[in-house]
Formats: C-alpha cells, structure tokens, sequence
C-alpha cells in the first residue's frame, strides 16, 4: 500500500493547506524584509553622497543692515550756541547701504536727571523708502536710538524756524534706570528739499520756544560736498535768520549763561567801554 504523504514526511508535511499558508508567510516575509534592507541601503548611499553640514551654509543668513556708520565722518553741520556750548559734544553719521540717504546726528551732554541733554537728527533722504510717521511715532523711534523711551507727551505745536515750520511738543524722555527727562521734541520737514530734522531739547526745566529758535538759527552748513541742493537750501535760509537771536552771523554772542545751566547765575554783562 503507497503511504500517504503524512506518512511519509510526518510533521513536515507541505500538502496541508495549513503547511501552504505557513509557506506563503515565510516568503512575504522575506519579501518585507528584503524591501526594507534594500531601502535601507539606498538611504544609506544618499548620505555617504551628500556633503558634510557646515553651520554657517545650514543657518539663515542675517539680512545686513539699512543703515551703516560713517567712519570719521566729515562734520557736514556745526552748531555754536551758548545754550550747549559747555556740554560734551559728540558726531555720529550712518549711510543707508541701499537708497544712499545720509543721517547726521550731533549730541550735546548725556540724558541724566538734572542735566542738559540736546540731541538733533539731520536726516537728507537718498533713494530709500522713507515714508512719514506720525509725530509721536517718529519721536518714538528716536528716543529708542538713543536708548531712551517717551512717557508723557502733549499734542504738538507749530514752531517758525528759519528751515519752516516746525512741530515741537513737550514730552518726557524716560532713561533706562527709570530717570525722567523733561523735554522737548521736535520735527521738521523742508518743503522743498528731500531733508527732515528730528530731535530733543532736554534740561532742568523746558527750553522756551524762542530759545529754540535761535538754536536754529545758529545751525550751520559747513560743506555740502557734491550736494549742491542742500547748499542752495541752507544759502536761501540765511536771509530768514532772526536778527534777534545772539550767536549768528548776524549777531554777536553775548555772555549769558545758557538755559540749561538751571544752577548757575547769568554772568554779568561786560562793562561798555566810552
């Protein structure tokens, strides 16, 4: 009598249908895992190709400034004034890389409590993009490049200066370790140049409007350089300086102290000689 294939092959019988799936299993399995190896090695020769990760080619580069400082810039205004003639004077410039604007900025004294502090931004726009700010907002932006922030402001008024019209306003600079700065702020536009003016006046008590005034008036071009829009502007203001303001050119100095100095006794006038 033929056995049967169980016989034959005891447990290891693969006529089952039991012994059939087990068969199909094994060889999925295979195929799973074949996959997954092949896979894993494609992955593994993509990485042996690509090139090393560098930190400065992986992270984003920063976007390079607006605005740069002018090295040893050349003094393009001056100012003498008695009301800031015994502070510490300091001039900075900054180019903007991509319109060719051109910010100057003098500062007299320090933003201390008690102490004179008189800062003014002339700002001739190049190509860039510039648009106007409200009068706060822009006074904000300025305090802020100066380290110092705005707490309390009044609405501003319209001031006459030999450049036009100006916006002054009274407002209190805030210094980092919580000192207040009564203050002045001020803003000016040219109507026929490309040329802003921006600034503080700050000191023991407010600058009166007419001394500031005059401290415009004595604000001066000494170059222009290839400019020669700017030079035309500053020549058309000299005829609208105001003759009452000592310390131009069309009046001497006189020897009072200056308006900031809030401790001090005005000098005495000299003597006229007969």
């Amino acid at each position: 009598m033929r056995s049967s294939s169980k016989t034959r092959f005891g447990p290891l019988n693969l006529s089952t249908p039991a012994a059939r799936s087990a068969r199909l299993s094994w060889r999925l399995g295979g195929i799973a895992l074949a996959t997954l190896i092949g896979g894993l090695g494609l992955a593994l020769l993509a990485e042996a190709d690509a090139p090393l990760p560098v930190a400065h080619i992986a992270e984003k580069a920063a976007p390079a400034p607006a605005w740069i400082a002018i090295n040893r810039p050349f003094e393009l205004y001056g100012l003498e004034a008695p009301e800031v003639a015994k502070l510490a004077k300091s001039y900075q410039a900054l180019r903007h890389q991509a319109g060719g604007g051109r910010q100057d900025i003098l500062t007299f004294g320090a933003p201390k409590p008690d102490s004179a502090y008189f800062r003014l931004v002339l700002y001739r726009l190049g190509k860039e993009d510039a648009p106007n700010a409200p009068f706060f907002v822009e006074l904000a932006r300025r305090a802020a490049d100066g380290g110092l922030s705005i707490g309390k402001s009044v609405p501003p008024a319209s001031l006459a200066t030999r450049f036009g019209d100006a916006e002054v306003a009274d407002v209190t600079l805030m210094a980092a370790e919580g000192a207040s700065l009564p203050c002045l702020g001020i803003r000016m536009q040219a109507k026929t140049l490309a040329w802003r003016m921006t600034g503080f006046a700050c000191g023991g008590k407010l600058l009166p409007r007419q001394e500031l005034q005059c401290i415009f008036d004595r604000l001066d071009l000494n170059t222009a350089g290839d400019d020669r829009d700017l030079a035309n502007f500053f020549a058309e203001t000299e005829l609208r300086r105001n003759p009452v303001c000592a310390g131009t050119r069309l009046t001497p100095t006189t020897q009072r102290a200056a308006w900031l100095d809030d401790n001090e006794t005005p000098a005495p006038p000299k003597p006229s000689k007969h």
